[in-house]
């Protein structure tokens, strides 16, 4: 009875409340779902456009590309099985943050000067290559080719945020913010290419 009292009591403003709930709830619902529809709209635009990639000042290859933000599964459709090396790794997946991918490419085409030797009582060719951070040495005999490579290398990778359009067009406005990596080798004639992915949770 006391209820049932209160509620004639007190109907308008609990109609108000519940009012102010049903608003809440769809403007939150809104929300998420306009966050949803920006997230993918951004990854598709990001895998769309290819990877940028330039010279810098030092003559040094840069490579630049954007961010996406992924959930794990969206993660593992696109690079296999994400989840199962992150857990081999013994990171838990819901502590992950972030996943990057790298490709290192390295274009090296020049000569080899062989000259005469003996190794072990047999005639053989030997040569050797050295520029920076790669060496090899080769050792010919008849058909077979022995070869011993090392390299070295150093790789910069950069995280940074670039907004979308000029700060003078204001139709654009807010100008969008997207995340961007740019990765760079100390080694000339070394492409780096950084996929990063920020995990969605």
């Amino acid at each position: 009875m006391k209820i049932l009292e209160i509620i004639r009591k007190y109907w308008k403003e609990l109609l108000l409340i519940i009012a102010a709930l049903i608003v809440f709830f769809f403007a939150h619902n809104n929300k998420v779902l306009k966050e949803e529809n920006e997230r993918i709209t951004s990854n598709y635009y990001a895998v769309c456009d290819s990877a940028n990639t330039f010279k810098t000042k030092n003559g040094l290859l840069a490579t630049k590309t954007k961010d996406l933000e992924v959930t794990i599964d969206e993660l593992n459709a696109r690079y296999g099985d994400a989840e199962k090396m992150i857990k081999d790794l013994k990171v838990r997946v819901k502590y992950l943050e972030s996943y990057q991918k790298g490709v290192v490419e390295k274009f090296v085409h020049d000569t080899i000067t062989l000259h005469d030797t003996v190794v072990n009582n047999v005639a053989m060719k030997a040569g050797s290559y050295s520029v920076a951070c790669t060496d090899i040495d080769v050792l010919v005999n008849n058909d077979t080719l022995d070869f011993k490579l090392q390299t070295r290398d150093e790789i910069d990778i950069l995280v940074s945020i670039e907004k979308e359009g000029k700060w003078w067009q204001f139709w654009k406005f807010p100008r969008k913010k997207n995340y961007v990596t740019t990765a760079t080798s100390t080694c000339p004639d070394t492409k780096v290419t950084v996929n990063s992915c920020k995990i969605k949770k």
